[in-house]
C-alpha cells in the first residue's frame, strides 16, 4: 500500500499542483498555494476530429510562466472526464 505522502505527491503532480512535506514554514507553504489562486484561465477545446461521437479525448494543457521560463503540463485523461461527467 503507497504511503499518505507518495500518494499526496502523486495526486498533486497529476493536478497540476504541489505537495508540502517536513517544513515548519506553514505560513509560506499557505501563501504559497493562495498565490496559485491569483490567476484563472479559461481554455476551450475545440477537436480536429470533428467526428461528434460522444467519446471522450485525452488532452494535455501546457503553460510557461514567463517570468521564470518554468513550464507545467497537465494530462486530463478521456478516463477521468468519464468519470467526472457520471456525477
Amino acid at each position: 500500500m503507497p504511503s499518505k505522502r507518495l500518494t499526496s505527491q502523486v495526486i498533486a503532480e497529476q493536478t497540476g499542483g504541489r505537495a508540502f512535506f517536513n517544513t515548519n514554514d506553514l505560513g509560506g507553504a499557505i501563501k504559497r498555494a493562495a498565490e496559485d489562486t491569483n490567476l484563472t484561465y479559461v481554455l476551450g477545446y475545440y477537436p480536429e476530429n470533428v467526428r461528434w461521437d460522444g467519446r471522450f479525448r485525452d488532452i494535455k494543457v501546457g503553460v510557461t510562466d514567463s517570468s521564470t521560463g518554468a513550464i507545467g503540463t497537465v494530462t486530463i485523461p478521456a478516463s477521468r472526464a468519464r468519470a467526472a461527467g457520471d456525477r
